[in-house]
Order: structure tokens, then sequence, then C-alpha cells
């Protein structure tokens, strides 16, 4: 890794660790953000590609016995992701739930669970499925086999940790 991407992405991590609080008010800067430090390609504004393939607040057409529900998902990237946010804080009232307490367990849950409800309406399922506490962590599924797995089969990624991949580059120098 290039001296100016670690820079990014400590700036962003050092801005963004911890934070808690309100998912609607916090997620879009947040990934905005995430994707200017990891220098990928920012969704264009909603409406100005047909079919929104690349945005926040993908429309998602729930087809039911009693007709059509939209629902949103947080950020979709066709053919690549769907991802639930939530915002999770260390007191109590604050974002979606207490980090660490029952509550914010079933919360989430729930939010996988409303991820993956989306899928089968979108136009092709996406390989991974993510679920995300603003300034806490990740929790991400991949379907390459066509299921996603119940909510155990995730895989957990701290905001600021470094995975043993990345220790292993940094040890030889390449981070």
């Amino acid at each position: 890794m290039k001296s100016e991407d670690r820079q990014r992405v400590e700036i962003f991590l050092k801005k963004w660790k911890g934070s808690q609080g309100n998912e609607r008010a916090n997620y879009q800067g947040f990934f905005l953000e995430l994707c200017d430090a990891l220098a990928v390609e920012r969704p264009v504004p909603k409406g100005s590609i047909t079919g929104d393939r690349y945005c926040f607040d993908k429309d998602i057409k729930i087809f039911n016995k009693d007709g059509v529900t939209t629902n949103f998902a947080d950020f979709y990237k066709e053919g690549h992701f769907l991802i639930e946010a939530k915002q999770g804080g260390n007191a109590a009232k604050r974002g979606t739930a207490k980090r660490g307490t029952k509550t914010y367990d079933i919360a989430m849950e729930k939010a996988f669970y409303q991820a993956q409800s989306y899928t089968p309406f979108l136009p092709s399922k996406p390989p991974f499925l993510i679920t995300c506490d603003i300034g806490s962590h990740f929790e991400m599924w991949m379907s390459f086999s066509g299921n996603y797995g119940g909510y155990g089969a995730r895989e957990k990624i701290d905001i600021g940790v470094k995975t043993r991949y990345a220790q292993n580059l940094s040890r030889r120098k390449v981070l």
C-alpha cells in the first residue's frame, strides 16, 4: 500500500472509528468517505442512471399478497453488494441500541434479515450482503452458491483492526 493510500485510510478511520449516534444522519457521509479512503468511485446521484445500479436508498419493490410495497436498501451496487447500515452507541438511547447489549445484537440480526429479504426482488442477487454498524464494524455474508446462510454465517470486520493478511503485508514492508 502506498503512503498516500495508507494516509487516506487512516484519516477515515480516525474520524469514524467509535462514532455513534444516528444512522440516518451519518450513513451516506460514512460510505462516501469510505469510497474516497479506498480510492474507488463514489455512487452517482440517484435517478441519474436508469435502474440506479449504484446508489444510496435503492428502491426495492416488494411484491406480496397485498400488492407492492417499496422499501429502500441503504447502499447498493448491482452485481457487487447490498449494505444495510445501523449505528449503535456506547450509551443507552444513543443510536440503534447500546453496543454489547442483547437489544443491540437483536437489532443487528434484524438488519441482516432485512437486507436478505430484499435480494429476491433485485435484478441479480449480489455476491456480498453486508450490514454495517457505522463506527464499529461490518458483518459480511458471501453468496456464490445462491445462499447467504443464516446470521451466524457472517464474517465480522472491525473498523480499524488490521486483518492477519494486512499484518503479514505490513511485516513484509508492503503496507
